[in-house]
């Protein structure tokens, strides 16, 4: 949950306040921010995808989940840069959503095995969902404040890097799951 979580957090929160960027930094027309973020936001799914066939390839849940926060807290951590390329700041645009498409089908398919019984799956997909639901609800206007606190986009970053950090360390938490359930 606290995977998934972060994940929801650090990609609506970086998403959300993309195109209001790209207008005032960029200059950008207001359909064209919004056409460059949907095609943004549309990479969620093929890293969805890789994140399945990683999963069904047999490489560790613990080894995608670390892998797609660690992609995501280097775009999350340049994204609001000042002084890069628009060309830079739209390919990390494109490629946080992708990396983080890695953790929704890990967790999704960890939760099926590591729910504590049949009869609790149900609850503990519930249980998810909430913690995705608090972070959505949370993270954009954390970042609003920040960035409204400082005058400074970058201030932003903070919060999308600590919450990678978070869902980085759910990781190895994962790892010893795994292994508890014979999976590693």
């Amino acid at each position: 949950a606290v995977a998934f979580g972060a994940y929801s957090l650090v990609y609506l929160s970086s998403m959300a306040f993309l195109p209001t960027f790209l207008i005032e930094r960029e200059g950008m027309a207001p359909g064209t921010a919004a056409l460059l973020i949907g095609v943004a936001i549309f990479m969620n799914a093929p890293g969805c995808f890789v994140g399945g066939w990683m999963m069904k390839r047999d490489v560790p849940g613990w080894v995608g989940i670390a892998a797609g926060y660690a992609g995501m807290a280097v775009c999350a951590a340049g994204l609001y840069s000042d002084g890069i390329s628009f060309e830079l700041r739209y390919a990390l645009a494109l490629a946080l959503p992708f990396f983080g498409g890695f953790i929704p089908p890990i967790v999704l398919a960890r939760a099926q095995v590591h729910t504590p019984s049949a009869a609790l799956y149900g609850t503990t997909v519930g249980f998810i969902i909430q913690i995705i639901s608090i972070c959505q609800f949370i993270g954009p206007p954390a970042m609003a404040a920040l960035v409204a606190a400082s005058g400074d986009w970058q201030s932003g970053a903070w919060l999308t890097v600590i919450a990678c950090a978070v869902g980085f360390a759910t990781a190895p938490l994962l790892r010893c799951l795994d292994r508890r359930a014979g999976l590693v």
